[in-house]
């Protein structure tokens, strides 16, 4: 299956990404990961074939804060 990384800083996708043909789905995250590693991208994107959200990294789901009751 082919895989697109795609790159994000300060909230913003940046020009260009990278295609990943033939790979399996955990190589390509793990180039995600050493991507955010190397401080090339503040957070990463995998899509797949249909443009199917199939990995972001790191996740962006936060825990909400609570008012005292």
């Amino acid at each position: 299956m082919d895989y697109q990384i795609i790159r994000f800083n300060n909230g913003h996708r940046r020009d260009g990404s990278e295609t990943w043909k033939g790979h399996p789905l955990t190589a390509v995250q793990d180039h995600a990961r050493e991507i955010i590693d190397m401080g090339l991208a503040e957070r990463v994107e995998v899509r797949d074939e249909s443009d199917t959200l199939v990995f972001q990294w790191p996740r962006t789901v936060k825990v909400a804060s609570q008012s005292p009751a």
